[in-house]
């Protein structure tokens, strides 16, 4: 039980922060009685984040309806916010897949809506389900994940949690100087910004860690550190007679093993450096433990050692809370002199400090009062030089006035002038945009005129020597094997097999020309194609067709097969390569291609007025894309075409 208490305080610090407990009967009436959408989201979230820290049910009830009416106000931060506070509720509860899964649907709807702010605290959040889950490098990774977010949506105020968590990490690690130096941090950031609450947890934890660790020089400057925090803001009583440090420690955790080894270990060490308020802090801490364990002689005996050494180290307040316990412990053993004697020291120190703190209230209100009169003081002198100055000024704005007009005016006439001049050369800059625009377009109009014009002559000529020449040796093959003679003749072979291999040049020029793997199988057919061609003359060809439009329009496509066909005939006829790598990756309305070999490369800014690179340039300007050659002598050459698509 006493450790769900700890893991419950912990929770409450790191996944949402300290919120303001209202009783849950009042933030219901603020929901219930909500007029307009936005207050009655912000009254429910309100009643929603009170359930978890009461281990209500209630919460899961309510979610869904606030969902909703932030989903139906488009308040993305509030949708966050429920997941949340549900992912909290699932935490405290164990129930940490389930958690997770709500810190990680939040995640993803601050990234979705642009909500950097909440990142960081989601990140810390999911870190620290995380690290209860012992999944440690998860934990830490997304630790790290929050410390960038906090950075760079301008939150240092909140880099503290990310911090604490990496340190506990380490702590559980067995890594302590990286969880001392994770932890000094988190404390450093929470003292400049943190609240109480969240300070005061950490500064407890990590101060028990550090006594664990007998690190006891870090200790000691915690100890001076904790005990300014407990005297801030507190009145002289309610410092006197508070529980402190590893007495809550003992209470919460019954954890007492070697703890009297340790304490008696660092009275001596801070006995050796001279140190008596780290010295009289440990006493005090061991007259603790000898109070919970009920052996009240030693218990009187160390705490007072410890009014003693806080007497000498000047901290009365520590000192009047020993004087009290040793009031108490006497009056127990019914020691009443000895009780009687401490109750009066007790009361003595705690009068004397009422009235230090009462004289220095007085003197702050005395510090503030002459400090308004002087103020008081000064406003009227300024006040008088002030009328002076008027008067002097009013004699200066007569004479200033018309020169001040003229100079207006001259700089008025000049800067309308020069507007004028600008918006003249405005218009004239956006015509000459324009006619240059019109001059691409033509350009452009007549790139695929004759684009369009060579590929219908293409499909013209492919048609006639398919169909025309095609034919024809195809009846002269006929009719030539009518005169195949009985015995095997030299000259009949040969000229048979050039009439074959004329049919077979006629086909592939036919195919070249308008391939029929276009037609039939659209670009991805067209391109197996080409690449088993390549195959077939002994190149290695590997083809990488990535999410490609299912119908690409027909000049397209034809255009974009034929700067790829151009580029494997420059590859066949001057590369020298074995390998070729063809690849296609449409994103984004944008098609990538890549055409890359291993061959012997060349010098681009040399060669490059060739008819095939012109015939490429041409294309890619008529698909309104751009392309580059990446090529280096003896190192293969690689072109990337970029494509609207």
């Amino acid at each position: 039980m006493p450790r769900a208490l700890l893991l419950s305080v912990f929770c409450c610090c790191l996944a949402g922060g300290w919120v303001n407990a209202q009783p849950a009967d009042s933030l219901r009436r603020q929901f219930q009685s909500a007029v307009a959408a936005t207050d009655r989201l912000e009254a429910g979230l309100e009643l929603a984040g009170y359930y978890p820290r009461r281990n209500r049910d209630s919460t899961f009830l309510l979610l869904p309806q606030l969902r909703q009416l932030a989903d139906s106000l488009h308040d993305y931060d509030a949708l966050i916010r429920t997941y949340l506070i549900e992912g909290l509720g699932l935490h405290n509860r164990s129930r940490l897949e389930e958690a997770l899964n709500c810190f990680h649907t939040a995640r993803r709807l601050a990234i979705t809506h642009g909500l950097d702010r909440q990142l960081g605290s989601i990140y810390s959040d999911i870190g620290l389900t995380h690290r209860r889950g012992y999944h440690q490098d998860s934990a830490f990774y997304y630790f790290v994940q929050a410390e960038a977010a906090f950075s760079e949506s301008g939150q240092p105020e909140e880099m503290w949690r990310p911090y604490w968590g990496m340190s506990q990490v380490y702590q559980e690690k067995g890594e302590t100087e990286d969880a001392i130096n994770y932890g000094l941090r988190a404390l450093d950031l929470l003292e400049t910004y943190g609240g109480r609450a969240e300070y005061g947890y950490v500064l407890y934890v990590f101060y028990n860690y550090l006594f664990q660790q007998k690190r006891y020089t870090e200790l000691a400057a915690l100890q001076r550190q904790r005990a300014a925090f407990l005297e801030t803001d507190r009145p002289s009583q309610e410092v006197l007679e508070m529980p402190e440090h590893l007495a809550l420690y003992f209470f919460l955790t019954d954890d007492q093993s070697q703890q009297e080894e340790r304490l008696l270990e660092a009275i001596e060490h801070y006995d050796s450096l001279d140190n008596p308020f780290s010295k009289a802090w440990c006493e005090e801490d061991l007259a603790d433990l000898y109070r919970s364990q009920e052996q009240w002689t030693l218990s009187r005996q160390y705490f007072d050692r410890a009014q003693s050494n806080f007497q000498q180290a000047g901290s009365p307040y520590r000192r009047g809370r020993c004087l009290y316990q040793l009031y108490q412990l006497a009056e127990r053993q019914a020691d009443y002199a000895a009780a009687f004697g401490y109750l009066e020291s007790y009361k003595l120190l705690s009068d004397s400090l009422r009235n230090l703190e009462n004289e220095q209230n007085y003197n702050q209100l005395r510090v503030a009062y002459e400090t308004a009169q002087r103020e008081q003081d000064l406003r009227i002198k300024e006040l008088e030089v002030t009328q002076r100055t008027q008067q002097r000024n009013l004699l200066l704005a007569g004479s200033l006035g018309l020169i001040i007009f003229s100079l207006v005016g001259g700089w008025s006439l000049r800067q309308r002038l020069r507007d004028n001049k600008a918006l003249a050369e405005q218009q004239q800059a956006l015509q000459d945009e324009r006619i240059h625009q019109l001059e691409q377009e033509k350009k452009l109009a007549g790139l695929s005129a004759m684009i369009e014009g060579q590929e219908q002559e293409r499909m013209r000529i492919a048609q006639d020597l398919h169909d025309g020449l095609g034919g024809l040796l195809t009846s002269i093959k006929a009719h030539f094997s009518n005169f195949q003679p009985a015995d095997q003749d030299p000259v009949y072979d040969k000229a048979n097999e050039l009439i074959d291999q004329a049919c077979v040049d006629v086909r592939a020029i036919a195919h070249n020309m308008m391939p029929s793997a276009l037609l039939l199988s659209g670009l991805p057919g067209a391109l197996e194609d080409l690449a088993g061609q390549l195959r077939q003359h002994g190149l290695q060809c590997r083809l990488e067709l990535m999410h490609l439009p299912e119908e690409l329009p027909g000049p397209q496509a034809m255009s974009i097969y034929r700067i790829l066909q151009e580029l494997t005939n420059n590859i066949q006829k001057h590369a020298r390569a074995s390998t070729v790598l063809i690849q296609l990756l449409h994103h984004q309305q944008q098609l990538t291609i890549l055409v890359e070999d291993d061959g012997r490369g060349f010098n681009p800014q040399n060669d490059h007025t060739g008819v095939g690179l012109s015939s490429i340039d041409a294309r890619v300007r008529f698909l309104q894309g751009e392309w580059e050659i990446d090529s280096i002598p003896g190192e293969g050459t690689a072109v990337t075409i970029r494509l609207p698509v």
